[in-house]
């Protein structure tokens, strides 16, 4: 009876863990006016949904703790759980994980059974909706041992396979402080088969329809770096978010303690590859502007080594300038471009040393082109010109 109830509740504690990852979103363990009162940066900042490159990864570390009633207390976690942009499918990004799961429990019920697990790992795949960053499947596999007092250590694997209807998304972009909303309600089904059990465990439930809150923007320091983050609040059982546009991710989050479960998630790291430049600077320069003229763009970064850098910038209409440079480290570089139509454009550079190590891109500028005013205004013209002509007639004939 008590390894069964054990099971499930491993299991349990898995299945809550990845929906977290998902939807690390809402209320808050910390005082919601010390928090108001911290983020009063500009509420002219704001920031698009965010492109994610083939390579770029995320470490977290992750625990979900907290009590049952009086029947059981238990603390689950992911170390070093590594996200990683596996390749672009045109709608979706292919995202894998990889990471240590630790877990242990006390079943308080005519007697105390404890149990944790060991030498346990996760490793897997989640679909990622591009448009909006939601997630539309997790598929995981778990292996380790499971050590429990009275019953000898035994070996067990779990594959979980979940869909998410629709894409489930955290956060509504563009992002800027004041903006509310509400988390799209999801179906969540699929099932976790564990060696362990006979029969397969049936997932269906529903997450989100949590309503949110953009608080306004702090700087955070985390092992991966400090921050310009957006701050989160929601209703539901997560309860504080930080989403940073330069790490394109949420950086961190808190749970809700006073509801017996406590979440807690922070980034320790944010991928760059050894020995390139740091991320360049967000793109500086006019934001509006007409098709047909040219406009001057400037960025700049630093590389660890000192080596000299080349840039390259993306002006977001299919095309890149060459590479840029060397320059020194440090030193701010200026590109110049002209746009051929009306349209929304987000510019963006990256660079590279004089190893060829690359860096990731910065974050993009976003530039919208009107319509050419020369054309507007010939067009205006020539509606005038017609409009004398027939008063000139009405007079004269």
């Amino acid at each position: 009876m008590y390894k069964k109830i054990f099971l499930i509740l491993i299991i349990c504690g898995f299945l809550i863990s990845p929906t977290f990852s998902i939807a690390a979103q809402q209320n808050n363990n910390y005082n919601i006016k010390k928090i108001l009162q911290k983020t009063n940066k500009s509420n002219s900042y704001e920031t698009d949904t965010p492109t994610w490159e083939e390579g770029d990864t995320w470490t977290y570390d992750m625990t979900i703790e907290g009590e049952l009633g009086d029947a059981l207390a238990f603390n689950w976690g992911f170390r070093d759980l590594l996200f990683t942009v596996e390749s672009d499918q045109g709608s979706t990004y292919i995202v894998t994980i990889n990471g240590e799961v630790t877990g242990e429990i006390n079943i308080f019920e005519i007697q105390i059974i404890s149990g944790s697990l060991k030498d346990t790992t996760i490793t897997g795949e989640i679909v990622v909706d591009k448009s909006n960053i939601g997630f539309k499947n997790i598929n995981a596999h778990i292996e380790g041992k499971i050590a429990v007092v009275g019953i000898p250590l035994k070996p067990f694997t779990m594959d979980i396979n979940v869909d998410i209807t629709p894409s489930f998304n955290a956060i509504d972009f563009p992002l800027k402080p004041g903006k509310q909303w509400t988390t799209p309600a999801c179906n969540v089904t699929g099932t976790a088969e564990v060696s362990l059990l006979e029969n397969p465990i049936y997932i269906d439930d529903l997450i989100g329809g949590n309503t949110a809150e953009c608080t306004g923007v702090e700087t955070v320091t985390i092992d991966a770096g400090t921050y310009e983050a957006f701050v989160i609040l929601s209703d539901g059982d997560v309860s504080t978010l930080y989403y940073a546009e330069d790490a394109g991710n949420v950086i961190r989050a808190y749970g809700d303690e006073e509801k017996s479960i406590d979440i807690t998630m922070e980034s320790t790291t944010y991928g760059v590859v050894p020995g390139a430049p740091n991320r360049p600077s967000k793109p500086q320069g006019p934001t509006r502007g007409t098709p047909k003229k040219t406009y001057t763009y400037s960025s700049s970064t630093t590389d660890n080594e000192g080596d000299d850098i080349y840039y390259l910038f993306d002006w977001g209409d299919g095309t890149h300038s060459s590479w840029i440079g060397p320059y020194h480290s440090g030193e701010t570089v200026k590109a110049s471009h002209k746009w051929s139509k009306k349209n929304t454009y987000r510019v963006r550079v990256k660079a590279k040393d004089v190893e060829g190590h690359e860096s990731k891109w910065s974050s993009s500028l976003t530039v919208s082109m009107p319509r050419d005013k020369n054309r507007i205004l010939s067009s205006s013209y020539s509606r005038l010109w017609c409009f004398f002509q027939l008063f000139f007639l009405q007079i004269f004939v």
